[in-house]
């Protein structure tokens, strides 16, 4: 039964899951004895791996998660993998294994989020067996993420594994540096530390190897930049030549339209075509109460003009009416007078006052 690679990484860059494939294959490949010992077994790959080649094999993580997932794995194995690789919750520097000692020991990027990596070589030499063999990784160069204690290009890595170890390969694959160490015959706390040529060499290989990488990268991303001005460019020059706003509410709607039409599929913008077309209803809005108001005040206006010139016309009859009154008036009183002037007019005036003393008499 083959074990899928993808069970347990889900990397969306090819070449990094490649990369790491090789990884655990080559520690795989390394780890010669009976009893292996998996410091840092996270979900339990190479655990199964190497229980699959016959090897006893405990695999220990602090992270009850990643045993969790290393069981799930391996339940789907036969039952005579099952019956020799066992996962374990716990810190390896307080885990008691005294009473164990083991062939091979993987510390498995486990050096590199310790600040005190000698404390883990210490107790890995105390439980390797006289000519044991321990394989070290650990991320090569500058890694940002919050675990990551340590940075180690190959003179750290030497550093902490030459007191401890016999040093018999390193191996270079990509982000990582492998080490495959046999146990001293004591502790050597001098430096034995000898580089020759070709160690330096693959070391220069690999530092190509990540700069080729980190070029290729910084390539991609200057070419989608300029790809990124120019489409901003051409946004810019078509807002220019299409949109020469002169606050019309044709205009506006015009723009909210072309807007629709040229970046429909462009997420990035919804909100400014939202915002547009908030602008475009609200801009009707206020059109249409500006009208309102117009034809309202308009209104008004005529009215207001209707009821002064109603006020005139009525004034002017009044006035023509008093002018009527007046002139007869007038006329009357100068009838009077004549009349009064008359020898008629003086006697019916004698006669009216003579009737006016008899009457007030009786």
């Amino acid at each position: 039964m083959r074990l899928s690679y993808e069970a347990v990484f889900d990397y969306s860059n090819q070449a990094l899951k490649r990369i790491e494939n090789n990884r655990i294959n080559w520690i795989c490949s390394q780890a010669k004895g009976d009893t292996v010992l998996d410091v840092g077994c996270s979900q339990g790959l190479a655990s199964i791996l190497l229980g699959r080649e016959g090897k006893q094999v405990l695999g220990l993580d602090y992270l009850q998660t990643l045993i969790d997932s290393a069981n799930e794995l391996l339940e789907n194995e036969p039952e005579e993998i099952r019956s020799l690789v066992t996962f374990k919750r716990g810190n390896f520097l307080t885990e008691d294994l005294s009473e164990s000692n083991f062939d091979v020991i993987l510390f498995t990027d486990v050096l590199e989020q310790s600040n005190q990596p000698e404390l883990f070589m210490e107790k890995g030499y105390r439980l390797l067996n006289s000519n044991g063999l321990m394989i070290i990784t650990v991320t090569f160069g500058i890694n940002d993420s919050l675990d990551q204690k340590k940075t180690y290009y190959l003179k750290e890595l030497l550093s902490v594994a030459d007191p401890y170890l016999e040093v018999e390969k390193i191996n270079f694959l990509g982000k990582w540096v492998s080490l495959v160490g046999r146990k001293r015959g004591a502790i050597n706390k001098e430096n034995s530390i000898k580089f020759d040529s070709a160690l330096i060499g693959k070391l220069e290989e690999n530092f190509y190897v990540i700069e080729r990488e980190l070029i290729g990268e910084l390539k991609k991303h200057q070419e989608e930049n300029s790809r990124l001005k120019k489409d901003i460019e051409e946004l810019k020059l078509s807002t220019t030549e299409h949109y020469n706003i002169d606050n019309t509410l044709y205009d506006v709607k015009k723009i909210r339209c072309d807007l629709e039409q040229i970046l429909k599929d462009k997420s990035e913008v919804k909100s400014l075509i939202k915002e547009i077309q908030s602008i475009s209803i609200n801009f009707e809005d206020f059109i249409n109460h500006q009208n309102k108001r117009k034809d309202t005040n308009n209104l008004l206006l005529v009215e207001e003009k209707e009821e002064k010139l109603q006020a005139k016309k009525e004034l002017l009859e009044l006035h023509k009416k008093y002018e009527k009154n007046l002139n007869e008036t007038k006329e009357i009183l100068y009838k009077f007078n004549t009349l009064k002037k008359s020898k008629l007019g003086k006697l019916t005036l004698w006669y009216w006052k003579v009737r006016g003393r008899i009457q007030g008499g009786w």
